[in-house]
């Protein structure tokens, strides 16, 4: 059976900041190897999912608990596919001849179409499509190496970073940092700057920052992203206490969809949403009190947003 399928939309976001000022090349980097040493996660995203019938969240949990991987991934594949399935170009085969909300070749679908159990399996119904998806990417070793299994899927880096993202942005957090890095310097949506890109390429970011950006850039495209180290001071400004840009633990980002970061850029608000999912300690932006509990400040951040971290 066909289902109807409910989900909102995106929009999209960017941000441009200025200023650039030399860090001491002498700074001792936090370790950045253990994802498991940092505080827990927000709350489960569980508004982009339908609400009636179709790609369900939990279609995806029984799907991926069947054959043993995370429904974060399953899921966010399905949501860069077709949006859980709303997005009508999926009701038909595309120009390379894929098909349904999981975007099957046929030939791919044939051979993965057993998984649901179905004696009349098709790629456009939600539940065969789904679980041939889970057995595909058990398969290919998601669970093992989380790249190789998408691009097998999709050979596309592109693709692969909305993919993690999604899956982030859900609670997944992946087995290394390496994918974190890779993410955000081939995400669509996000634009470095020169010098914040050879910061993430060296390793220099901590994860929780990247984690927060790949959140921002599910519904938004953030441009001229950046200082983390390079380019900001040691100290926090007008003080002589050390800056968390100053270890790889803060970022800003200074204009959204296109616009600078001000009180009337409704979407830069939305990021400071989505990207509080990482639990970011200090939250700067032109808004006051935006995440009760947390460090938040609008003195000098009326232009930009910074998201920063403690060790």
């Amino acid at each position: 059976m066909k289902k109807a399928l409910l989900i909102a939309g995106c929009a999209l976001l960017v941000v441009p900041w200025i200023g650039f000022i030399a860090v001491s090349a002498a700074v001792q980097l936090y370790c950045l190897d253990r994802c498991d040493a940092y505080p827990n996660r927000a709350p489960l995203v569980t508004s982009d999912f339908p609400v009636t019938e179709g790609l369900s969240q939990g279609l995806y949990r029984q799907a991926a608990e069947r054959f043993g991987i995370p429904w974060e991934v399953l899921a966010a594949v399905g949501r860069v596919e077709c949006e859980h399935g709303l997005n009508p170009r999926c009701s038909s085969p595309n120009e390379a001849g894929a098909e349904g909300p999981m975007q099957f070749l046929p030939a791919t679908f044939a051979r993965w179409s057993w998984a649901s159990g179905s004696p009349d399996p098709s790629p456009y119904d939600p539940e065969d499509a789904v679980y041939a998806a889970a057995a595909k990417l058990a398969a290919d070793g998601v669970n093992g190496d989380p790249t190789r299994a998408l691009l097998s899927y999709n050979r596309s880096r592109v693709y692969v970073a909305d993919v993690v993202a999604w899956a982030v942005r859900y609670g997944w957090t992946p087995p290394d940092n390496v994918l974190y890095r890779e993410s955000v310097l081939n995400h669509p949506r996000i634009g470095l700057r020169p010098a914040a890109a050879a910061d993430v390429e060296a390793g220099r970011v901590d994860p929780r920052v990247l984690m927060a950006l790949l959140m921002g850039a599910t519904e938004h495209r953030l441009s001229h992203v950046g200082p983390f180290v390079s380019g900001h001071t040691y100290f926090v400004a007008g003080t002589d206490r050390p800056s968390n840009h100053a270890f790889g633990r803060a970022v800003d980002i200074p204009v959204v969809d296109g616009k600078p970061v001000s009180k009337s850029n409704k979407a830069a608000q939305r990021v400071v949403s989505l990207a509080s999912g990482a639990e970011p300690d200090e939250i700067g932006s032109p808004w006051p009190d935006v995440k009760p509990g947390t460090h938040s400040f609008t003195k000098g951040h009326d232009d930009h947003l910074h998201f920063g971290w403690r060790p």
